[in-house]
């Protein structure tokens, strides 16, 4: 079950307000299956398909908006970032973003 809206291509929002370690990046939380969202985030990590296991954030409960801040980012990295949420039934992820980190003020935005 899909609990993530799609926006445009995916259900991310843009990772976006890059600074020298710190980066935005979020989704949206549309449906919950029938089962309350107890959290909700985004996960990234400098591998593919980073999950709650990796770096995440808890950005709230129920449905609606996420806007996390990912913090303690290295330059000339490439980092993966998705929206997550749990419930009773277990957790779901949004599809997946690639960005990469050339310098304190420049980024690269990959797509899969």
């Amino acid at each position: 079950m899909r609990y993530f809206q799609r926006r445009g291509r995916d259900s991310n929002q843009r990772t976006s307000n890059v600074g020298s370690t710190t980066a935005t990046a979020g989704g949206h939380v549309s449906a919950d299956g029938g089962f309350p969202i107890t959290n909700r985030g985004i996960c990234y990590s400098t591998t593919p398909d980073p999950t709650i296991a990796s770096l995440h954030t808890n950005d709230g409960v129920g449905l609606g908006s996420i806007v996390s801040q990912m913090a303690g980012l290295s330059t000339h990295t490439t980092y993966y970032v998705r929206a997550y949420a749990t419930n009773s039934a277990g957790t779901v992820y949004g599809e997946q973003q690639t960005f990469v980190k050339l310098s304190t003020f420049l980024t690269m935005y990959l797509t899969e």
